[in-house]
C-alpha cells in the first residue's frame, strides 16, 4: 500500500506536529508501524532529517529506523540513517519497490510530490491526518488536482 502526507506550502511540519492531538499521534504511530519504507522530495527531507536523526523519541526512533529514498533534483548525497537518492525516475523506482518484500511505502511531506505521484497513478490509498492549524498559504495546485 503506498500513502502519503502533504507538508505546509514550503514542505515544512511545524504546522502540524505542534498541534497534534494524542489521539492523532496514535494514527501516526499507526502508520509508521505500517510502513517499512518513507519517500520523501528535498525539503521534507531536509526537515525530517533536522527534527528526527538526534532525537530519542519513540516516534524519532521509528523514522530513524525506516528506509527512507530521496528525489531531489538538487541535493546529491544522503546523511540520514537507512537513506539513500532514488537512482531512477519515479514510475520506475516505485514499480521496483512495489515488488519487493516489505510492508506498505510512504510518501511524506510535499504536495508537489505528491501531485507528480498521483498524476503518475503511483499512490495506491491517499491517507490525510487532520490537525487544528491555521496555514495561511497552501499550494494550490495540489488542492485543485485533488
Amino acid at each position: 500500500m503506498f500513502h502519503w502526507i502533504v507538508a505546509g506550502p514550503n514542505g515544512e511540519l511545524d504546522w502540524m506536529f505542534p498541534n497534534v492531538t494524542p489521539e492523532q499521534m496514535a494514527v501516526i504511530g499507526q502508520l509508521t508501524s505500517s510502513v517499512d519504507t518513507m519517500i520523501l522530495g528535498r525539503n521534507t527531507y531536509l526537515e525530517q532529517e533536522a527534527a528526527f536523526s538526534n532525537e530519542a523519541s519513540d516516534l524519532a526512533s521509528a523514522m530513524n529506523n525506516l528506509n527512507k529514498i530521496l528525489f531531489s533534483k538538487n541535493l546529491n548525497k544522503v546523511e540520514w540513517q537507512n537513506s539513500r537518492l532514488a537512482t531512477d525516475d519515479p514510475t520506475n523506482e516505485i514499480n521496483k519497490l512495489k515488488q519487493q518484500d516489505g510492508k506498505n511505502i510512504h510518501v511524506s511531506g510535499g504536495s508537489s510530490l505528491a501531485k507528480s505521484f498521483l498524476e503518475l497513478g503511483l499512490i495506491d490509498e491517499p491517507s490525510f491526518v487532520y490537525t487544528s492549524c491555521n496555514i495561511r498559504s497552501r499550494k494550490n495546485d495540489f488542492f485543485r488536482f485533488c
